[in-house]
């Protein structure tokens, strides 16, 4: 039911929202920030406090080691890599992660 396409017409439709939204932003009527939600903050909260993360860390190994029973390193290296990123910082982790 047109001249077009329908691929054709997903494809100019799509840059049209493209161009709408780009066009919001520039004046900034679309805000790129995005407001935390309550489960959001309850979780920074919660993981903020040394003992609780540890705790979290403990059970999700302990998951991790009865679900692979000890065979593969791989799942426990990467919580490993996640904690580094936690705790230390975006850059430490894609440089754990890297290694």
């Amino acid at each position: 039911p047109g001249l077009k396409s329908p691929e054709d017409r997903t494809i100019e439709y799509l840059e049209e929202v493209a161009v709408d939204c780009a066009r919001g932003i520039a004046k900034k009527k679309i805000s790129l920030k995005k407001e935390k939600g309550l489960m959001q903050k309850v979780t920074d909260y919660v993981m903020s406090v040394p003992f609780v993360r540890q705790q979290i860390y403990k059970t999700v190994e302990k998951k991790v080691n009865k679900q692979t029973k000890g065979l593969y390193p791989a799942p426990l290296k990467i919580i490993e890599v996640v904690r580094t990123g936690l705790d230390q910082g975006q850059e430490a982790g894609y440089l754990a992660e890297a290694q």
